[in-house]
């Protein structure tokens, strides 16, 4: 059940960034300039983000004892990006937080335990790269 609720919550998102581009195409004129080349290499980096991101958030989880299904991480991982780019302080987290607690029992304690564990392992990463 939760699952459709988290699937129809993204198609609706779709579907309404295709209405507003489809309403206010002026919004979008510096966007439709570029080209499909571009377009299309902006799409890939950002898929390959994601799958990074997911595997990383599955990887986390199986760490905390929760199997989360690889698929379902991307779509959650779908959600919870889109989320952030259009609430304010990245609050995208919390739709993951309510499908975990609510699939999984995971409580927000803990899967805030798990976000501070990944901003770590983010800060990390940062520091190596730039060393």
């Amino acid at each position: 059940m939760t699952k459709r609720i988290i699937y129809f919550v993204a198609l609706g998102l779709i579907v309404f960034s295709t209405y507003i581009f489809v309403e206010d195409r002026a919004l979008f004129t510096p966007l439709l300039t570029v080209s499909i080349q571009a377009i299309l290499a902006i799409i890939i980096v950002k898929l390959i983000a994601l799958l990074i991101s997911t595997t990383r958030f599955v990887i986390s989880l199986k760490l905390a004892n929760i199997s989360l299904n690889y698929l379902d991480g991307f779509g959650l991982n779908v959600v919870t990006n889109y989320f952030g780019y259009i609430l304010p302080l990245r609050l995208g987290h919390i739709p993951r937080a309510w499908y975990l607690k609510k699939t999984y029992k995971m409580n927000y304690l803990h899967y805030a335990n798990v976000i501070g564990l990944l901003a770590v392992i983010d800060l990390i990463v940062m520091l190596v790269i730039i060393v």
